[in-house]
């Protein structure tokens, strides 16, 4: 830990993941992709939905959801911060954790629905996330869970702040 108090990732540290959803079906057909794909590439996936009815869905991409609570404190800031966009709107603690982070060069910030808020400094636009193989029929099997059916689209799209990540499988430029 630095003196300033703020965790310092070391090379050995994983990175990590973090989606708030306001809907759990909705996580699942929005960005099941990238949450399976980035626990399958070691990363710590971090899902908070409303409840835990399905449970089941999040378990097939390989993540334990949590229940989605008020007033988030973050002790160690995710590398990647990916939202719902209903639930940015609508959670005024989700707003402004992803306004924190979104005014960092630290944290990749992206939404999923609706649109870039316009009380921040434009994004970088739409961004993809072209799914694996393995995610796909991943994907697939989780959205049956939640009685989804099993059709997936190869790529998940998201508005995306200025900083981006550049580890892993990055978010893409739609072709």
């Amino acid at each position: 830990q630095a003196a300033s108090g703020r965790m310092v990732r070391g090379r050995g540290t994983k990175h990590r993941l973090m989606v708030l959803a306001g809907d759990t079906s909705d996580a699942i057909a929005s960005a099941g992709g990238l949450i399976f794909d980035r626990a399958a590439a070691g990363w710590d996936v971090d899902v908070h939905v409303p409840d835990d009815a399905y449970d089941r869905a999040f378990r097939i991409l390989g993540v334990k959801p949590s229940k989605l609570g008020h007033g988030f404190d973050v002790t160690s800031q995710p590398d990647c911060i990916l939202i719902a966009g209903s639930l940015y709107e609508q959670d005024r603690s989700v707003r402004r954790l992803f306004q924190r982070a979104a005014r960092t060069d630290r944290t990749e910030v992206s939404l999923w629905g609706g649109g870039w808020p316009r009380e921040l400094a434009p994004g970088i636009g739409i961004v993809e996330h072209r799914l694996s193989i393995a995610a796909l029929a991943f994907k697939a099997e989780a959205m049956k869970a939640v009685g989804l059916g099993s059709r997936c689209a190869r790529a998940e799209a998201f508005f995306s702040g200025s900083y981006r990540v550049d580890i892993a499988a990055p978010l893409l430029a739609p072709a």
